[in-house]
């Protein structure tokens, strides 16, 4: 379905409006608050960006420097908020450089006109983004995943050490033991062998049921620690067979967690930020901390809005279909703090299926907020 209009919020001194992001010439042309300079100064800037791969002496001496010094210096535009909503950049202005936004609004531009007369994106009716995420889940069960939804973590502890983690399990010989009869026969060369040939067949039978660690070791010969060619020194003693030996187990688990409804499970790895992880840590946490790093939260909502919002949905263009979507872009510095990133609502209608008749959705983009938590906005 289409995604009809791009909307950014402005304040004025007469008061606030959403001015609508000119996709063309005749939307440009056709908004009464651009000068004429203004809008030659945009077309100016709308012919190169459609075509800016073909000019690189133009724009690549700028591809670091921010977007809106480039749009001030090469074509002479000091507001660019329409233009910065195109590229949908979730970074502050200073923080957008002109390598990012370029490309961006080109790709929009260009896309104007390839599914229907008078808008450039559409999103799905079914499916899209969420079946991303069922893939993922899917395929996270097939690999032996679980999911527990609604817990939280209450505590976290290390677990038992590795010598703690091993498994002694009885070893009971299986088959008949001739490895002190080899043994005296190799080292002493005091014994004889029946010539009997039913004893000969079962000291045969013997040796080959032996393992191969088993009969070196009987020889006096040990493989461990041994260089390579050269026998270790004979045994001064019989090798006592042992009994028992250590396995450890396949997957160490380095933490136990104590879910919020007191179910505990083990673990090789937590990941999660200050909001998900209780404040005390144990002292073997996995991960290190970069000096004079800022955490960084996202914050995102959806919303349910009891009016259909008509004035966001209107057909631009002759023969088009009425758009489902719209996107409402608040600036850096309008909403609250001048170094507050920008933040995109994505609007939906009802035609979309995703709620009731007569209301709309309000989806916001993510957006990061610098050494700030979660709970404080």
């Amino acid at each position: 379905m289409a995604v009809g209009g791009w909307f950014v919020y402005e304040k004025q001194e007469d008061g606030t409006r959403l001015a609508r992001v000119p996709n063309g010439r005749e939307d440009i042309f056709a908004d009464p608050s651009l000068t004429l300079k203004m809008k030659g100064q945009l077309m100016k800037f709308l012919r190169f960006v459609v075509a800016f791969e073909e000019k690189p002496e133009t724009w690549e001496p700028h591809r670091n420097t921010p977007f809106a010094d480039f749009l001030s210096e090469q074509f002479g535009l000091p507001a660019v908020d329409t233009l910065m909503a195109l590229c949908l950049s979730l970074e502050v202005p200073e923080k957008t450089t002109t390598e990012f936004a370029l490309p961006r609004i080109a790709r929009h531009l260009r896309s104007i006109g390839v599914f229907g007369p008078g808008f450039g994106a559409v999103i799905p009716k079914w499916g899209g983004l969420s079946e991303v995420v069922q893939v993922a889940c899917r395929a996270c069960a097939v690999g032996g995943g679980i999911y527990v939804l609604g817990q939280g973590i209450s505590t976290i502890e290390p677990a038992q050490s590795e010598e703690d983690d091993v498994e002694e399990i009885p070893r009971e010989p299986e088959k008949p033991d001739v490895s002190q009869d080899i043994h005296n026969l190799i080292t002493e060369g005091e014994g004889f062998v029946d010539t009997n040939p039913d004893s000969l067949d079962e000291l045969e039978s013997g040796i080959k049921e032996q393992s191969l660690d088993d009969l070196l070791a009987a020889a006096g010969y040990s493989i461990a620690g041994v260089e390579e060619g050269k026998p270790a020194p004979a045994a001064a003693e019989p090798v006592e067979k042992q009994t028992t030996f250590a396995v450890p187990s396949e997957k160490k688990s380095l933490y136990t967690v104590q879910l919020s409804n007191g179910e505990k499970v083990s673990a090789q790895y937590i990941i999660g930020c200050s909001d998900d992880l209780p404040g005390s840590l144990p002292a073997t946490t996995i991960g290190t901390k970069v000096s004079g790093a800022q955490p960084e939260a996202a914050s995102r909502s959806v919303t349910i809005i009891s009016s259909p919002m008509q004035h966001l949905f209107v057909t631009v263009a002759e023969g088009g279909v009425a758009p489902a979507g719209a996107v409402v872009v608040f600036p850096t510095g309008c909403l609250s703090s001048p170094d507050h990133p920008p933040v995109h609502i994505m609007v939906h209608s009802s035609d979309t299926g995703e709620c009731p008749q007569g209301q709309c959705k309000f989806q916001s983009s993510p957006f990061t907020l610098p050494g700030r938590s979660l709970h404080d906005e």
